[in-house]
């Protein structure tokens, strides 16, 4: 079995995760960064907030090159963290990954998708009157 990861872990190194994830240039560092947060998440329970912001961090800043990575550790959050929503942020910072429908089609051949996929299209048709992207999606 895993350990588990301590909250007193978990906060000393979501900073350094975080600085990963948002340095989309150095394609190195960021998938580092993905790999370290997936094997977090699989050890630790992170907040609501947390999970939000990452939800929404994540896709905005991914690199192009890595489009699928980036898809694929925003899966695995769902799967593993079970967020109640994606905030309309998330939706739109996932819409603009391209292509994300050949991207998710892929994925789902390999890994489920379901945790994702839940809260997903509930905020697609969620935001579909004020997000033309999500109903194109649709």
């Amino acid at each position: 079995t895993m350990k588990k990861v301590t909250e007193e872990v978990s906060l000393a190194i979501l900073p350094t995760i975080l600085e990963g994830i948002r340095t989309p240039k150095v394609s190195d560092f960021q998938s580092a960064a993905y790999m370290v947060l997936a094997a977090l998440v699989k050890r630790a329970e992170l907040s609501e907030e947390v999970i939000r912001s990452l939800l929404e961090i994540i896709p905005k800043y991914a690199n192009r090159q890595n489009t699928t990575d980036c898809l694929l550790i925003v899966v695995i959050i769902c799967n593993f963290q079970r967020p109640s929503r994606l905030e309309p942020q998330g939706v739109s910072s996932v819409l603009h990954i391209q292509p994300v429908v050949g991207i998710l089609k892929e994925l789902g051949d390999k890994v489920d998708l379901s945790g994702f996929l839940g809260i997903f299209i509930r905020g697609l048709v969620r935001d579909v009157k004020e997000n033309s992207r999500a109903l194109q999606v649709l």
